[in-house]
């Protein structure tokens, strides 16, 4: 099969599902990874995979913004609009983690679903906490849905889906 596909996809393992089996619907989790390259110099070898952040980012700020993101919230001010605002889910975050590794940092969270470019605002605003230009308060508002600020969209090159999670019974359907 990988030999049918483009280079940057892979396949590791593959099962029978039922005909109903929707890979959108079915998920339990998805885990995303957003990374930033903070350093005053782009790095020519992760410009496709990672953010550039010429400024000092805090760390520990946007560990602590990070930390608020856990639970179920509407996301409205962090997320794009929806086809029908009416039916707007509201997804639970289970983990939202903020790490440093040498000029790399990076921003894990795992959730149920997500929302549009829900990810991509998240780091913004974790970006603007960690640069200094966002104090945990505004961020709070902007969480909370009482600011009328809009989160800033990072663009799509730092983000990466690493895991996504089914029920056992919808994966065992047909063996």
């Amino acid at each position: 099969m990988n030999y049918h596909l483009p280079d940057d996809i892979a396949v590791k393992s593959a099962r029978r599902v039922s005909e109903s089996f929707d890979p959108r619907r079915d998920a339990v989790s998805r885990k995303y990874v957003y990374t930033i390259l903070n350093r005053r110099a782009p790095s020519p070898l992760a410009r496709r995979t990672a953010f550039t952040v010429t400024t000092p980012l805090n760390v520990r700020k946007m560990r602590n913004a990070a930390a608020l993101l856990e639970g179920s919230h509407e996301f409205e001010r962090l997320s794009g609009p929806l086809e029908n605002e009416n039916l707007r889910p509201y997804p639970f975050l289970s983990s939202a983690t903020v790490k440093r590794a040498g000029e790399f940092v990076s921003f894990d969270v795992e959730a149920n679903s997500f929302l549009p470019h829900q990810m991509r605002r998240m780091a913004g605003s974790l970006v603007d906490v960690g640069t200094g230009k966002l104090g945990l308060d505004q961020f709070e508002d902007i969480l909370a849905g009482t600011s009328e600020v809009v989160a800033r969209s990072l663009p799509a090159r730092g983000l990466c889906l690493v895991a996504v999670t089914y029920p056992e019974t919808t994966l065992e359907a047909l063996s």
